[in-house]
């Protein structure tokens, strides 16, 4: 589909300054043009028609679908182009000068070689209308004047259509840049999330041995003694499965595995919470009771979701 200028001004604004400069353009050629050979409409009321265009095309172009397509109406400009030539002499006419909005017109929605397309185009039948004008092309005079009009509204869309490219391109390289700097963030802040959330995982096991330690200093009985080992054994046991995860995670990442999703029971995970938590628990002179049904309690965990 046809496309702009990235991180330009509105085209078709653009475009309608382009169209009454050309216009002004061409009048000022037309009033050096003293040729009355092939000229059926009067050059000044050639202007008024054209400007009535200008006027109605940027009326209509608000409320008319159909003329919101960049082609569409850069098609209708040709039409309007190639009238006001034929009106005004063909070869000598100096509104040949309206092909130039349209040629920049093209480079700006179409790509470069799109572009060259549809500047050889204009330029055959700017040649066609020159050539049916009553002024027609039997002279090597009128021949010349052609090809002088012709030849730099080829150049000029030549380097109109390389230097928008060119904008295009660099367009597109910074737009690739800025998306793998996003990326590069977004990676850093994942970095940093993981990093936060292992060393939440980390801290509670470890909070809980060392409390645990202190404890079993001071416990008075050995069945004190044998529940904070078993706390201790516990909370290795949990360590010492966060670096499985961590070496999981790692084989997940690279698709070596697969996960599923299963139905676990609750109340395993209060207890193996409680009990994790009773040294801290004990520490602080608190007291903590679960009353659990005896039937299982299952439930499929959801997806985690991201970190903020």
């Amino acid at each position: 589909p046809p496309r702009r200028l990235p991180d330009m001004p509105t085209a078709g604004t653009v475009l309608l300054v382009l169209r009454w400069l050309v216009l002004v353009l061409a009048l000022v050629l037309a009033s050096f043009d003293h040729l009355k050979e092939g000229v059926l409409l009067a050059p000044g009321y050639t202007v008024l028609i054209v400007a009535a265009y200008n006027m109605a095309l940027s009326l209509a172009g608000r409320r008319v679908r159909w003329l919101q397509g960049p082609l569409n109406f850069l098609a209708l400009d040709t039409l309007v182009a190639a009238g006001a030539v034929y009106l005004t002499g063909g070869y000598h006419s100096g509104f040949f000068m309206l092909f130039v909005s349209i040629i920049i017109g093209a480079a700006m929605y179409l790509d470069l070689a799109p572009t060259v397309l549809v500047v050889i185009l204009i330029s055959l039948i700017f040649a066609a209308v020159c050539a049916i004008n009553p002024a027609s092309l039997r002279t090597p005079e009128a021949l010349s004047a052609l090809a002088v009009k012709a030849l730099p509204l080829q150049l000029l869309g030549v380097v109109t259509g390389l230097l928008l490219e060119g904008l295009r391109r660099e367009h597109q390289e910074t737009e690739r840049e800025r998306q793998q700097t996003e990326r590069l963030r977004a990676l850093e802040q994942a970095q940093r999330s993981f990093i936060n959330s292992i060393a939440h995982e980390l801290r509670t096991p470890l909070t809980c041995i060392r409390t645990s330690v202190e404890l079993l200093q001071s416990a008075a009985t050995p069945e004190v003694r044998q529940e904070l080992v078993g706390t201790i054994e516990h909370h290795a046991g949990w360590l010492e499965g966060l670096v499985s995860d961590l070496l999981e995670s790692t084989r997940l990442e690279a698709g070596q595995i697969m996960l599923t999703r299963q139905p676990t029971d609750l109340r395993l995970i209060v207890e193996r919470t409680v009990r994790a938590m009773a040294p801290l628990i004990q520490q602080r002179g608190q007291h903590l009771e679960t009353a659990l049904p005896e039937a299982p309690l299952p439930a499929i965990p959801e997806p985690a979701m991201p970190a903020p």
